[in-house]
């Protein structure tokens, strides 16, 4: 069995092992993003009680902070966030919304559900 590890660009640390006998190839990566979830912590518990969701003149709001090699997990999760189908990244944020709190930068649910129809 051969066994090699890589350090990737973003830091990650990727396990390649291949078996000769079988032909297959598992290839494990570790990563650590502690310091982006301590600062989405951070953000989160500093935002105002009031018009948080607020964006100025933009209207744009920081909502999540999300690390690459946690998007390429959640690629695999098959939740893509850098989808150019504006459906598969609203499910994708819904779910980060749902199931992964400790991505946003805000309290609450900063994505909705539906889009508001103004008439």
């Amino acid at each position: 069995m051969d066994k090699r590890k890589y350090v990737t660009e973003t830091g990650a640390i990727e396990t390649h092992e291949y078996d000769p006998t079988t032909g297959d190839m598992h290839v494990k990566k570790t990563y650590d993003v502690q310091e982006v979830l301590d600062d989405n912590l951070r953000a989160r518990n500093d935002a105002p009680e009031f018009g948080r969701y607020n964006g100025g003149k933009t209207g744009l709001v920081h909502a999540a902070r999300v690390s690459q090699d946690d998007i390429s997990r959640l690629n695999m999760l098959g939740y893509n966030l850098l989808s150019h189908d504006p459906d598969e990244a609203k499910r994708a944020l819904l779910y980060l919304q749902s199931e992964e709190k400790y991505h946003l930068r805000l309290p609450g649910k900063p994505f909705a559900k539906k889009k508001l129809i103004w008439q």
